[in-house]
């Protein structure tokens, strides 16, 4: 009783399954959903495309309102990907040159995604093509968690170079001190020339300041890297009037002239300390590295470029050796000039700032015809 009851559902169920035939299409559109893919082919002319149910779902079309042609296809890909595209299909075309390529197309909807677009050759008996398909895949999600990761590991990485600048730092410059400031102790202690033993306590005070001003610079690089984002809209003439002030009797030392001109943009979301000390920064290497031959000119302006804020900070001062010193120019305690006052964590300080806030800094410059700071926000 029990087996011909089984046996019996058996039946039943085989006879409500289709056969295979039947079922291909169905099979097919459930298999290229699952795996966000779908397959193409085109003609030997070119003149005609297949696409599947899957590709028409990745460009987010309807099969029974739009038939592709191939021009139609790859006007559908961005400005960046359209001649890859088109090269890589007119190749496969004519020579059989199979590809494999991730590129970024806009969908029906307006939507920029990334596939991953694969052309493989088919050949007859003779030798010849007989037809050209391939793969089509939505990537868009797995792109984006790898270019996010690619971008952590750059931060990661850059963040490991400045973590080996702090060891440099500590390992010879705070060792040069605390040595100094050791032999120092030692030889006063072991004179009684009253002379003397001033001349000794007059140098370790000289040595302490700046291992204390040292330290202050260290604590500040830490903490531009340490703190999160604060930002607040800020009007932009009054932070440059701010650090005029500030600057004031040093700017009149130097009979500098300085010209402000707002050009597209007047306020920026930005953390106000940092705005400051970037300003601060950049016009106080102004006036330090002018040249004594000329009087030194100042332009401060904003602008906006390739839709991007940008503030330029430019001088007619001394200039910078971009081909000598480009590479370590915003180098923790890297200076160029010799001055006695330099220190070399200024514009060290200037690019954690402006890159913490997300925002990139670069330089033009050339020796004697002053330098052009220029931030883009």
């Amino acid at each position: 009783m029990y087996g011909k009851s089984s046996k019996l559902k058996i039946a039943r169920m085989k006879r409500l399954v289709p056969p295979i035939s039947e079922q291909e299409p169905q099979l097919l559109s459930q298999l290229e959903d699952l795996a966000g893919v779908g397959i193409w082919e085109i003609s030997l002319d070119g003149s005609s495309l297949y696409w599947s149910e899957g590709v028409y779902k990745i460009h987010e079309l309807d099969p029974q309102t739009f038939t592709p042609t191939v021009e139609e296809a790859i006007r559908f890909y961005t400005t960046d990907s359209i001649p890859i595209i088109t090269e890589l299909v007119n190749t496969l075309i004519n020579k059989g040159v199979e590809y494999d390529a991730e590129l970024q197309l806009v969908t029906a909807k307006g939507r920029k995604i990334w596939v991953r677009v694969i052309g493989k050759a088919f050949y007859n008996e003779q030798g010849q093509i007989s037809k050209v398909s391939g793969l089509f895949q939505d990537i868009n999600k797995m792109k984006l968690r790898e270019l996010a990761y690619q971008t952590h590991k750059k931060k990661v990485e850059a963040q490991n170079l400045r973590l080996q600048q702090f060891a440099h730092i500590v390992s010879h410059n705070l060792r040069s001190y605390t040595g100094n400031l050791d032999l120092m102790i030692r030889v006063l202690g072991g004179t009684t020339d009253e002379e003397e033993r001033d001349t000794y306590w007059e140098q370790i005070k000289r040595v302490s300041a700046s291992l204390n001003e040292t330290i202050a610079n260290l604590s500040e690089v830490v903490r531009v890297e340490s703190e999160g984002r604060k930002s607040q809209l800020i009007r932009v003439k009054d932070a440059i009037d701010k650090v005029f002030l500030t600057l004031r009797l040093k700017l009149e030392e130097a009979n500098a002239l300085v010209h402000v001109e707002m050009g597209g943009w007047e306020e920026i979301d930005f953390e106000p300390a940092y705005f400051d000390s970037i300003l601060l920064n950049l016009l106080s290497n102004s006036i330090k590295y002018r040249d004594p031959e000329r009087q030194l000119h100042i332009h401060v302006t904003t602008s906006v470029k390739a839709g991007k804020k940008q503030l330029t900070v430019k001088d007619n001062g001394r200039g910078i050796d971009l081909d000598r010193y480009g590479a370590s120019l915003f180098g923790l305690y890297r200076t160029f000039h010799g001055n006695k006052d330099a220190r070399g964590i200024g514009l060290f300080i200037t690019k954690s700032q402006v890159e913490s806030m997300g925002g990139k800094i670069w330089v033009e410059s050339a020796p004697n015809l002053g330098a052009s700071f220029h931030i883009e926000f």
